[in-house]
């Protein structure tokens, strides 16, 4: 991205209100996260959190599910969570709440044991990918819920040792956490 140049700044700041108004406008509407952003702060007033974090768990039930992957596979339930994911990425960005970004993604870790463990114990050799990618966003939960105040590790306590036990006892991530990734038996 190029960089403003000093004359360009006082120029830009020189220019009649409405004229940098329109200006402003044009340029938001280019950036959709942007939009959301000053859509949840500005017109939402923040009041709508629980709402869309209502909606995204709905959202990660609806999508974690063995009619929505199609070939019912670990690598299609693997590119499910992906996207379920980049969901929960955009809530962080638009909301910057850090406790409902912990809160989606122990729901989206731990919703396969429960909906998709035929899909997860299928006879394919792809159960590595799946693996490691419960095991890497298992690490990333836990240590952005290390850096909250020590109040939510009680709220989050429940739902991180089912998690925790779960990884445990599914063979594919047993084995890489044994062999690579060392992941506590309980938080």
């Amino acid at each position: 991205m190029p960089k403003l140049s000093k004359e360009l700044k006082v120029a830009i700041v020189q220019m009649p209100l409405v004229q940098k108004d329109a200006l402003l406008l044009k340029l938001i509407a280019k950036d959709d996260i942007l939009v959301e952003q000053l859509n949840y702060e500005i017109v939402e007033e923040k009041h709508s959190l629980q709402a869309r974090i209502e909606f995204l768990k709905t959202h990660i039930r609806q999508h974690i599910q063995p009619q929505k992957i199609y070939y019912s596979t670990p690598s299609e339930l693997t590119m499910v969570m992906r996207s379920v994911n980049a969901k929960i990425a955009e809530h962080m960005k638009i909301t910057k709440d850090k406790a409902s970004e912990i809160e989606l993604t122990l729901l989206m870790l731990n919703t396969p044991f429960e909906t998709c463990w035929q899909i997860m114990n299928a006879p394919y050799e792809d159960k590595d990918n799946l693996a490691l990618y419960l095991i890497k966003r298992t690490q990333f939960a836990l240590s952005k819920l290390n850096k909250l105040d020590e109040d939510y590790h009680i709220d989050f306590r429940k739902d991180v040792n089912l998690l925790l036990k779960k990884l445990h006892d599914y063979v594919p991530t047993k084995i890489i956490i044994g062999n690579l990734f060392p992941i506590p038996k309980t938080f």
